[in-house]
């Protein structure tokens, strides 16, 4: 069932390209102002064909979650997401015009600006902060009433071992890592990088799976344990999962990896939008892996 779902948003995707391109094309007698605008209503139907979509116009507050995350690095604090439907994190809401998005730090304010191309998916802004642990605030008016939330950074997370990259091997007994972090329940981790195939072909990993396991308290932190049977099982789902071009069984052979171990801290969200929002901030560092799934 989820091939023939895949498969199938692929050739809609191939069907609204070549709608696009015929309205482009010269002879047409659509101007490149109109050309535009049509493809873009066209990419946005068939983006919300996918994702739901409503506008924030047509739901009380109390049914707009908010889902955004904010990072750190350096003096540049990052604020990023958009708005889903309550308890359906399948439907995407649009801010309807009079909304908007805004993130501020003390007397310091951004507007949150569209990145989803016109879509209205993802709001993103960038503060200037240099403190270790600022509070930020997101600020969404709605049909003219403004929700408040706001979050503030735990300390920042820090790797205490290992302290350079690591070459991992299938064969071998794995890998431990020591965070600056005391509370496990906030942690996650995610994978970025690619995986050279037996078949000679090439994988991209950014939806695999980091099998961690805790280990227990150490002198400044916490640490965790990767299995490398377990990792090798994480990279393989990934790389065996159907795409446009077909399913490839080949096994993974060479990977290079960052690891990226976050701690997130929730915030308090307005009370007046959905009980389900979500605004976190988020810490992280990454180590660097060469992975070595010789069968």
């Amino acid at each position: 069932m989820f091939a023939i779902r895949v498969n199938l948003q692929s050739n809609l995707a191939k069907i609204v390209a070549l709608g696009v391109s015929l309205f482009m094309l010269p002879g047409c007698n659509v101007g490149d102002a109109a050309g535009e605008a049509i493809a873009h209503s066209i990419i946005e139907g068939f983006e919300c064909g996918i994702r739901h979509c409503t506008e924030s116009n047509t739901l009380s507050s109390g049914d707009i979650s908010l889902r955004f995350v904010v990072t750190q690095n350096g003096d540049v604090v990052h604020v990023e997401g958009g708005l889903m439907k309550r308890a359906n994190l399948f439907v995407t809401v649009q801010p309807s015009s009079g909304d908007s998005l805004s993130a501020s730090i003390g007397n310091q304010t951004v507007q949150l600006v569209d990145i989803s191309g016109g879509n209205r998916f993802t709001y993103a802004g960038n503060l200037r902060d240099s403190e270790l642990q600022p509070t930020v605030a997101l600020i969404y008016q709605h049909d003219g009433v403004v929700y408040n939330s706001t979050v503030t950074f735990v300390p920042r997370i820090s790797m205490l071992a290992p302290s350079g990259p690591l070459t991992v091997n299938l064969a071998g007994s794995g890998f431990a890592v020591q965070l600056s972090m005391l509370d496990p329940t906030k942690l996650s981790a995610s994978i970025a990088g690619n995986c050279a195939r037996v078949d000679g072909t090439s994988a991209n990993m950014a939806n695999a799976q980091v099998p961690y396991q805790y280990v227990g308290v150490v002198t400044g932190g916490t640490a965790y344990h990767i299995n490398p049977t377990d990792l090798d099982t994480a990279l393989n789902t990934v790389s065996r999962q159907p795409s446009s071009s077909g399913t490839d069984l080949s096994l993974v052979q060479t990977c290079d990896l960052h690891i990226s171990w976050a701690e997130s801290e929730s915030g308090q969200t307005s009370t007046g939008l959905a009980n389900d929002s979500s605004f976190v901030a988020q810490t992280s560092v990454t180590n660097e892996i060469f992975y070595n799934g010789q069968h």
